[in-house]
C-alpha cells in the first residue's frame, strides 16, 4: 500500500512520535502523570537527543503532552483531542499535513472566475481553472476534517486523468508531470461563516463560525498553479506557526 511505505520511510522521530502516541493511546502513561524524561526515551530506543526531542514535540503540538521548564513533560491526554492541529515551519510541514489526511473528490469540472469567486481566490476575473471539490478526512478517521476546493490553472488541467490509483497530491503530480517546482507557497486565513453546502457536509450548523485556509501554490517563475480553499469548523482548527531567530535578527 502506498500509504504504509510512506510510513515505513517516514522519518525517525515520526516513527518514534508514532509509537509514543500508540502507547499513549493504550495507557501506559496516565492522564497527569509526569512522561519519560528525553534522556529515559534516548537510552530506551537507542536515539539522539534531537530525534527525541522532535517526537516529544510533535505529541505536545498534538495536544497529547504538556512541557514546562523545571516541571518536566506532562500526559495531557491518551488520545488526540478533537481539533486538528500542525505546526508550519516550512514547505516541508505542508507535505506532511497531505501525507496523513485523504480527499474524497465529490466534483470536478472548469470553471471561469467571476468577480466574487475571482476575489476570493486573489486571481483576476475571466480566468478558467479546473475545480475539485471533496471533504479532507484523516487517514485513520472517517469525521470530516475540512471541505476542500482545488483549483488548478488552465495549462495542468488534464493531470486530474492520470492520478487514479494514487496517493499524490495535485501538485505533486503537475510538478512531476510537468517539469514544475514548488517554489513558494502564499497561506492566508480568514474567518468565515460557513456555507449551507459546507455545513451540511461537516456535520454543522449553517452560518456556524468557520476558518477559510487558503494556500497558493508558485512555480519557480512566480505563477501560481494550484489554489487550494478550504474550510474546517471553527472550533477544531487550531493553527501553529513556529517562529525561529537566525543570526542577525532584532533582539
Amino acid at each position: 500500500m502506498p500509504n504504509a511505505k510512506r510510513a515505513r520511510n517516514a522519518p525517525t522521530y515520526k516513527r518514534l512520535r508514532d509509537t509514543l502516541a500508540r502507547e499513549l493511546s493504550d495507557g501506559l502513561y496516565p492522564v497527569g502523570s509526569r512522561f519519560p524524561t528525553e534522556q529515559a526515551l534516548c537510552a530506551r530506543f537507542g536515539l539522539g537527543r534531537h530525534t527525541v526531542r522532535e517526537a516529544i514535540r510533535g505529541l505536545t503540538d498534538q495536544g497529547l503532552l504538556s512541557r514546562q521548564a523545571g516541571s518536566g513533560t506532562r500526559v495531557l491526554a491518551r488520545t488526540q483531542p478533537t481539533f486538528f492541529t500542525y505546526r508550519v515551519e516550512s514547505l516541508t510541514s505542508l507535505w506532511e499535513y497531505a501525507a496523513q489526511t485523504r480527499l474524497d473528490r465529490e466534483q470536478e469540472g472548469a470553471v471561469t472566475l467571476q468577480d466574487g469567486l475571482a476575489k476570493t481566490m486573489g486571481r483576476p476575473a475571466g480566468e478558467r481553472w479546473l475545480r475539485v471539490t471533496g471533504v479532507r478526512r484523516r487517514l485513520d478517521d472517517s469525521a470530516p476534517l475540512c471541505w476542500s476546493a482545488i483549483f488548478l490553472a488552465e495549462p495542468y488541467m488534464d493531470v486530474r486523468t492520470g492520478m487514479e490509483g494514487t496517493d499524490r497530491t495535485f501538485y505533486e503530480s503537475i510538478c512531476a508531470d510537468y517539469g514544475l517546482s514548488v517554489a513558494e507557497v502564499v497561506r492566508s486565513m480568514s474567518a468565515v461563516a460557513a456555507p449551507a453546502h459546507v455545513a451540511r457536509r461537516l456535520g454543522i450548523a449553517p452560518g456556524a463560525p468557520a476558518m477559510l485556509d487558503r494556500r497558493t501554490y508558485l512555480d519557480g517563475d512566480g505563477q501560481a498553479f494550484e489554489i487550494t480553499m478550504s474550510i474546517y469548523p471553527g472550533d477544531e482548527f487550531l493553527h501553529t506557526t513556529r517562529l525561529v531567530r537566525e543570526n542577525g535578527d532584532a533582539a
